[in-house]
């Protein structure tokens, strides 16, 4: 796939036809699905959209969009059709009768407020480090387009990456809270959002390094790596340490400070690699 070629920009927009798509599954069985995984509250708009479009739940886009993303792909497959405007499968084209019948126009001007919201808290948080230009320095060259959605909608919890002819576009939830309460702002966990972002573009880029199969096959441990590492340039050492303490409890990963050490200061794919495999 051709990408346009950045200069490393990160830019925050929102994706009409990716939030079409998270609608779809909040119409669906996705939310109870996504509850007996792990119980969580959703955003406020998430919510809404289930109850408000439950009356669709057996329209055969919503099921279609559902089969697609309980897939092997999951989600991430459903939105890339839909990045590409591919809903032959998707939704199984029956896509123009849902919006014409369920108007969700009416919901996008109900809830505007919440993702203008978003996306202006999303872009504080972006704009205390230079996320591209760490990203750039990690693969040693220029990057495809890169582009971050503060995503509302479903998933609410996990953070879905696509590839769309513009580069990489990054639908990121807000940060989930404790309980029944209900998510966190952006701005209100900078920490995590950076973290987070950082993780799951570093991830997908270290994924697509064809060159060097072993990086792209620990692209997971490698990208955690890296976003500990970029908190530590936009939040200094001590955000980073207790991010990476926790995670490495968390996630069961007790190599992540060595890893963490090794990927210290190296830039472009090659060096990457090779600290990867100077790790025992």
């Amino acid at each position: 796939m051709s990408v346009e070629q950045s200069s490393g920009a990160v830019i925050v927009q929102q994706d009409e036809r990716v939030r079409l798509a998270g609608l779809l599954l909040a119409a669906g069985g996705w939310p109870e699905a996504e509850q007996a995984r792990r119980p969580y509250k959703p955003h406020r708009v998430a919510e809404g959209a289930r109850r408000a479009f439950t009356a669709w739940r057996a329209h055969p886009a919503v099921a279609a969009a559902e089969a697609v993303a309980l897939g092997a792909g999951g989600a991430a497959q459903l939105f890339t059709l839909a990045a590409a405007g591919d809903w032959s499968t998707a939704a199984g084209g029956a896509l123009d009768d849902f919006v014409a019948q369920a108007q969700p126009s009416d919901y996008w001007a109900a809830t505007a407020a919440d993702w203008q919201a978003a996306e202006a808290e999303m872009n504080t948080v972006l704009a205390r480090a230079d996320l591209g230009e760490f990203l750039a320095a990690l693969v040693g060259g220029p990057l495809p387009g890169l582009r971050v959605f503060p995503s509302l909608l479903y998933p609410g919890r996990e953070a879905v990456v696509v590839d769309t002819p513009a580069g990489l576009l990054l639908c990121q939830p807000p940060p989930p809270a404790w309980g029944s309460s209900p998510p966190w702002r952006y701005h209100e966990r900078p920490d995590e959002v950076l973290a987070a972002t950082a993780e799951a573009l570093a991830t997908a880029l270290l994924a697509r390094a064809t060159d060097y199969p072993a990086l792209a096959a620990q692209a997971g441990p490698v990208g955690l790596a890296a976003a500990v590492l970029f908190l530590r340039v936009a939040e200094g050492p001590e955000a980073a340490d207790q991010f990476m303490l926790m995670e490495r409890r968390t996630r069961k990963l007790p190599q992540l400070p060595a890893l963490v050490a090794a990927l210290d200061g190296k830039r472009g794919l090659a060096e990457v690699a090779e600290a990867l495999a100077s790790q025992p």
